[in-house]
C-alpha cells in the first residue's frame, strides 16, 4: 500500500487527537503514511505534534507527523481529513449539556445525537461547509 496522508483538523485537541494516531498506527492495513495536524491555536497543535512524534516512535512504524496552522496548505494532497473542530470554544459545549438536562434529558456530552448534537451542528456546519467551500477535500471527506 502507498503512503497515505491523514489530515486532522482541530488537532489541537491533543487527546482525542492522540487517540485517533493511535489507532491508526495500529491499523495493519496502515504500513506508512503521514499525520497532517492542522489547528487554529499553535501552541496545542505543538503538543499534538510533539505526541504524535512520540506515538510513531514507540510503535516503530513507518509514519511520519507534520503540523500547521495553514488549513489550505496541509488540504490539497490530503487522501482523508477527519473535521473534530470545536467552533465557538469549550464554554459552548457546556450549554450543549447543560440545556437539554433543565429539561430533563441527561446525555453525556451530545456531539452527534439529540439536543445538544444539533446544537453543535449548528454552530459547526457554516464553518464545515465554507471550509469544503474553499478546498478540493470533497467528497474524500470523513466526518
Amino acid at each position: 500500500m502507498s503512503r497515505v496522508k491523514i489530515t486532522i483538523m482541530g488537532a489541537g485537541s491533543a487527546v482525542f487527537t492522540t487517540e485517533l494516531m493511535s489507532d491508526f498506527l495500529l491499523t495493519p492495513a496502515l504500513e506508512s503514511g503521514t499525520f497532517a495536524l492542522v489547528d487554529i491555536d499553535a501552541e496545542r497543535l505543538e503538543l499534538a505534534h510533539q505526541m504524535g512524534e512520540f506515538l510513531i516512535e514507540r510503535t516503530g512504524r513507518d509514519w511520519t507527523v507534520e503540523a500547521s496552522t495553514d488549513l489550505a496548505q496541509v488540504l490539497s494532497d490530503s487522501d482523508y481529513v477527519i473535521n473534530t473542530i470545536e467552533v465557538a470554544g469549550l464554554p459552548n459545549v457546556r450549554h450543549d449539556y447543560e440545556i437539554p438536562l433543565k429539561y430533563g434529558v441527561d446525555q453525556c456530552i451530545g456531539d452527534t445525537i439529540g439536543p445538544g448534537g444539533l446544537f453543535k451542528a449548528l454552530r459547526t456546519l457554516p464553518a464545515w461547509l465554507d471550509i469544503l467551500a474553499t478546498s478540493n477535500v470533497w467528497p474524500r471527506v470523513l466526518w
